[in-house]
């Protein structure tokens, strides 16, 4: 089992939709229906092109990547961008104590895993069971006012997207 697929196994179950960015700036969306298939997919695109995949758990019928294709969640998760820019962190290291900080002062668990996204972390907090996105979504929007209220340069558009 590859270290994608593992990651996959635990923030989300099932089908779902792996994105890759090309050089000339195009999007391509990539169904899976188990996380050894978008483990394939990393391991084919991992050196030529940005990856993402999606955190929810598609519908059966599902055709995209939109809300109205979601079924469930395994987690919930913060963007912490690195770039420098205003709104972002210096580096990785800024961003790891401001989440430790964060985590601390809002009395929540570590993080379940940390994923360097190359220009940034990812912290994705795990539970076993997936819960249906209409339960996910309250809880996601806490979380984004969390990080707003203590100060936590999350992405806003990624915490309860």
């Amino acid at each position: 089992m590859c270290n994608s697929e593992y990651f996959l196994r635990h923030v989300r179950r099932d089908a779902g939709v792996l994105c890759t960015l090309d050089q000339n700036g195009r999007w391509k969306q990539h169904l899976f229906s188990k996380p050894d298939e978008a483990c394939a997919l990393v391991e084919t695109y991992k050196e030529t092109r940005n990856i993402f995949v999606t955190m929810g758990t598609l519908k059966a019928e599902a055709t995209s990547r939109t809300e109205d294709d979601i079924e469930s969640f395994c987690g919930f998760f913060v963007d912490l961008d690195c770039h420098g820019k205003e709104g972002e962190y210096r580096d990785i290291a800024e961003a790891n104590a401001a989440l430790k900080d964060f985590c601390s002062n809002a009395a929540l668990p570590k993080p379940s895993y940390l994923v360097s996204s190359g220009r940034g972390i990812h912290a994705h907090w795990t539970f076993a069971d997936p819960i249906p996105l209409a339960q996910w979504q309250p809880v996601a929007e806490q979380l984004k006012a969390l990080c707003g209220a203590y100060g936590l340069k999350a992405d806003p558009t990624v915490t309860a997207d």
